[in-house]
């Protein structure tokens, strides 16, 4: 019996739609004659609508196969090939590809067959990003740390002399107004010092249990005045179901701020900001591998707080850089407000993301685990 299930195709092919990596098998015409059902998911057709068409019609919107193409490539050598690309999807976002191909022969050597795997590699390369990229912030924070403490001492003893001769310096005195703008310079370079070492040298997070709709009515409550002068109209949605989170209290409220004050700034006019708190389902934004649909598979349970504005919205361009420290993109700031915001989630076990669209607005969801 057992026997019999190997040699069946049913089988084989229940085995190849069981694998999250997208197979096909092509003819010499480069015709699909089988595709499994991760490349039917992806390419958004059943297998009837896909046998007989040619892969490059339905992978590259071409009526030719591309210059560089390792599929080819096997037929013309005999020989498996394997190649990287990457691809515009129609959200925006890039999705990087790894591609094997492996010739099935005949009796006589001649290549009949081409077997082509494709596998989702965009993870991959996102790690790997991350890890030179945090090698290389880690040498420079250290460094930079050490200086940016070296500038705070003096700075201090400038903006205490500062702030005295502005308590001894007339109202009607013509450099009263001078004084003043030299005392808002201190403050500023002070704040974008404090911001450059909390970033630099983070602290870990001390947890305590909370309700996150009592953090963000908190957070709130010191904007109020902003709000209102910005002609802002909050909408919050905080249902009852929300498990309390193990959370540390002011980095999270420092997010929540971060988020807010961007928002603000992304709607001069005044606009909307929805504040949304959801119990996740299992699997929603975990860190897990994800299937090439981009469907998480883990089973982790979560919460899900979503910030969404109507304002000017980011370009796609910019959209990618966003974490990126020192990368502003609005006409304030350090740029390093949403980097200090991803270290602390990422200390919480969670993630942070951001969608937008140009003159509609942006979203950006926060993933923090039960």
């Amino acid at each position: 019996m057992a026997q019999e299930a190997l040699n069946s195709w049913d089988f084989f092919r229940s085995v190849l739609d069981g694998i999250q990596d997208m197979i096909k098998i092509l003819d010499r015409d480069y015709k699909i004659i089988y595709a499994n059902r991760s490349a039917q998911e992806y390419l958004g057709k059943p297998l009837e609508e896909l046998i007989g068409r040619h892969c490059y019609q339905e992978y590259h919107q071409s009526p030719l196969p591309p210059e560089h193409c390792v599929t080819m490539d096997t037929y013309q050598t005999g020989a498996p090939q394997n190649s990287a690309f990457t691809t515009l999807e129609p959200d925006g976002l890039e999705r990087h590809w790894e591609i094997a191909t492996f010739p099935l022969k005949d009796d006589e050597g001649n290549v009949k067959y081409i077997i082509e795997i494709v596998k989702d590699i965009t993870e991959r390369k996102i790690l790997r990003y991350q890890l030179v990229e945090a090698e290389r912030l880690a040498s420079l924070g250290h460094l930079a740390a050490g200086i940016a403490h070296e500038l705070r001492n003096p700075l201090v003893a400038i903006g205490s002399i500062t702030q005295l001769l502005d308590e001894d310096t007339d109202e009607n005195d013509p450099r009263k107004g001078d004084i003043q703008t030299l005392i808002r310079e201190i403050k500023r370079l002070d704040k974008f010092i404090h911001e450059f070492l909390d970033f630099s040298a983070p602290k870990g997070p001390h947890p305590s249990l909370c309700d996150l709709a009592d953090l963000i009515e908190d957070t709130l409550v010191l904007l109020d005045k902003q709000i209102s002068s910005n002609k802002i109209k909050i909408i919050k949605k905080f249902p009852k179901n929300v498990p309390k989170l193990l959370l540390d209290k002011d980095q999270i409220k420092q997010v929540f701020l971060n988020i807010i004050v961007n928002a603000m700034e992304a709607m001069p006019d005044g606009g909307e900001l929805g504040i949304t708190v959801t119990a996740a389902p299992p699997g929603v934004y975990d860190q897990s591998t994800k299937d090439i649909k981009g469907k998480s598979l883990s089973s982790a349970k979560g919460v899900v707080i979503e910030f969404r504005d109507t304002g000017c919205g980011i370009p796609p361009d910019k959209l990618k850089k966003i974490f990126d420290p020192f990368f502003s993109y609005g006409k304030k700031g350090t740029g390093l407000g949403l980097s200090i915001c991803h270290k602390i989630v990422q200390s919480h076990l969670g993630r942070i993301e951001v969608e937008s669209r140009v003159n509609q607005g942006t979203r950006v969801n926060i993933w923090l685990p039960v």
